[in-house]
């Protein structure tokens, strides 16, 4: 049977794939719309913007344009295929936003199960290992160095060594994990110019051979670098990939340019002031809230009495922060406070999470995202200026500014 093109806009197939990918890349770096007649309208393939589907209901074929700010070609072959196969399976014609939402968690943790069947079946690398040994500790220290399997030939690696060859034979597999961890302190703290890793060979199994300093540099190798506690990043020629607790992530967003441009459209700003708090922020493990306000003094400190008027928090002597001092304000539950210039308002401030007739809660999102988001959308409507940055414990970050709350309430109500 022949299908046709729909000229209407697939708005839920927008929304699922928008939940999909933004799991991986972050909700500021991922867009979907309906693509213009002038697209090409016979590409489906994962390196290429432009796909179509076919809605199991009507027939009708929709096509989308996708953009990201960056992109992997390596875990998009694996979404792709993971909505390929829940297409299949489902009609999403009629879902609701949480059923969408919901769809595409399960898409995205698919992926995730194939990107480590792939790697298991053509790399002969169980990520479970991998993942072990990340969360591993050696005298009380969590994972930090790395490890480099060489694709190469055995002549090729000797080449590629550093000075020090491994004559115990060890083979990376989970009976010894606990001997690769010792082990890989050694390749901790090593100079970044300069970095160390564990070297090990293919021959039926990987055996540790020794150490070397080729890391990053190639095709011919896949590099795991371990950050953290759950955290280890994964390096293979020009992709890079974050672990990150069970889920993937990308590791290459610039969230700093993101932030400036975000920034900039609110106020003037001091970026060498401003975004190493940002940055603190950002690389706090346990999640955390960052709300800037782009106001005069005496309005941000009335803002931050009338929090303390209903919820828990500490009031700050405004002063200029220190990104140390951000890391560990960060650290304990509640938002911290600062203006476009760096000073500090408040901290363990508590958000109200109150409803709203214009804004909407995001359901794949927990109840901190969505209070800070309610928080801004209440600023905008008294027409003050300001961002909340969103750090999430798996790592994702997402930016959501008064001007997003304006934007998404104009077309909330056209809806």
């Amino acid at each position: 049977m022949n299908t046709k093109e729909s000229r209407e806009e697939p708005n839920t197939y927008i929304k699922l794939f928008y939940s999909t990918f933004s799991h991986f890349y972050g909700k500021d770096n991922v867009n979907f719309s309906k693509a213009d007649e002038d697209d090409a309208l016979d590409i489906a393939l994962p390196d290429c913007t432009i796909f179509k589907i076919m809605d199991k209901a009507s027939k009708n074929t929709y096509t989308i344009k996708a953009s990201f700010a960056h992109s992997s070609k390596l875990f998009n072959s694996f979404l792709f295929k993971s909505i390929r196969e829940h297409l299949f399976r489902n009609n999403i014609s009629n879902l609701t936003d949480v059923e969408t939402e919901a769809l595409g968690n399960r898409i995205y943790q698919r992926a995730c199960s194939l990107l480590g069947e792939y790697i298991r079946d053509y790399l002969h690398i169980h990520i479970e290992d991998i993942t072990e040994l990340s969360g591993t500790y050696y005298e009380h220290s969590e994972s930090n160095g790395n490890i480099c399997f060489f694709l190469t030939s055995k002549d090729a690696l000797c080449l590629k060594l550093a000075n020090c060859a491994f004559s115990d034979k060890v083979s990376f597999c989970g009976t010894n994990i606990r001997k690769i961890r010792k082990l890989l302190e050694i390749t901790n703290g090593t100079s970044s110019k300069e970095p160390l890793g564990l070297a090990f060979a293919f021959d039926g199994e990987w055996w540790l051979k020794g150490f070397t300093n080729s890391i990053h540099q190639e095709q011919q190798l896949i590099c795991f670098n371990f950050v953290k506690h759950m955290v280890w990043d994964m390096y293979w020629g020009t992709e890079t990939l974050r672990y990150n607790c069970g889920k993937y992530i990308s590791s290459k967003t610039n969230y700093k340019a993101l932030f400036k441009k975000r920034i900039d459209g609110l106020a003037r700003t001091e970026h060498d002031k401003i975004w190493p708090l940002v940055h603190a922020a950002i690389h706090q493990t346990q999640g955390t809230t960052l709300i800037i306000i782009c106001e005069e003094r005496e309005v941000i400190e009335d803002r931050v009495k009338e929090l303390l008027k209903s919820s828990s928090g500490t009031m700050l002597d405004t002063v200029h922060l220190d990104p140390q001092y951000v890391s560990r304000l960060t650290a304990i539950d509640g938002a911290l406070i600062i203006d476009n210039e760096g000073n500090g308002y408040g901290y363990g401030m508590i958000l109200p999470f109150k409803g709203s007739t214009t804004i909407k809660k995001d359901p794949g999102r927990g109840a901190k995202f969505n209070s800070a988001k309610l928080y801004i959308a209440d600023q905008s409507k008294r027409g003050m200026k300001a961002m909340a940055v969103i750090v999430s414990e798996d790592g994702m970050v997402h930016f959501y500014s008064t001007d997003d709350a304006k934007e998404e309430e104009e077309k909330n109500a056209e809806g």
